[in-house]
């Protein structure tokens, strides 16, 4: 998603939030002026991006932080278990340890 799409999101989903640019400022916290150029050139940290979609509970902004995430494009090493696997045996583990006591 291009930088200006992801600030016209911001902008759309502050509106929906009923929230003015000075009420979502304080919420995230960040300056007026910082959410202004956030919504005009959508160049967002993705640690911001995460912020302002939890203070206008947005799932689009949710996205948007989820295609811009760096820790996304991190590849597994070959060998290692996928996440569901590895929450698996975590919980037959804790199953295992209630059944013993």
């Amino acid at each position: 998603m291009s930088n200006s799409v992801i600030g016209q999101v911001v902008k759309e989903e502050r509106q929906r939030a009923h929230m003015t640019v000075g009420v979502l400022a304080d919420l995230v916290p960040a300056d007026d002026r910082t959410i202004f150029r956030y919504e005009a050139d959508g160049n967002i940290r993705p640690d911001v991006l995460a912020r302002l979609a939890q203070v206008l509970k947005s799932k689009r902004l949710a996205d948007c932080y989820c295609q811009e995430c760096p820790v996304k494009k991190v590849r597994l090493k070959a060998g290692s278990l996928p996440w569901q696997e590895i929450a698996e045996k975590i919980k037959a583990a804790i199953s295992d340890l209630r059944i013993a006591n």
